[in-house]
């Protein structure tokens, strides 16, 4: 676990590359990938989704209709990005149905 600021513990998950399942037809680029996270005994789908960057200077996700979803085209704060097989990515937890 890493400190931040105020003495509070950020934990740290490091997510290896073999671990993402690709999502999509074309594995050529898979503009979403998908794993499993587990934080305090609650299973969550992990969702990395490919982004784009078009002619508003914004950041998009690749598919248009997740893009619109979760809004991230109205935003004026760009979300962060990591990089997963040399492609940049959103994240997107979402808890696990009961």
């Amino acid at each position: 676990m890493t400190q931040s600021a105020g003495g509070n513990h950020t934990p740290s998950i490091t997510i290896p590359d073999d671990a993402w399942q690709e999502c999509e037809e074309d594995p050529t680029f898979p503009s979403r990938l998908l794993t499993t996270i587990v934080i305090n005994g609650q299973s969550m789908h992990l969702e990395a989704y490919a982004i784009e960057k078009r002619d508003d200077d914004l950041i998009h996700l690749a598919d248009e209709d997740v893009d619109k979803a979760y809004g991230l085209i109205q935003s004026d704060a760009c979300p962060e990005t990591i990089e997963i097989l040399d492609k940049r990515y959103v994240l997107i937890a979402t808890a696990y149905a009961e």
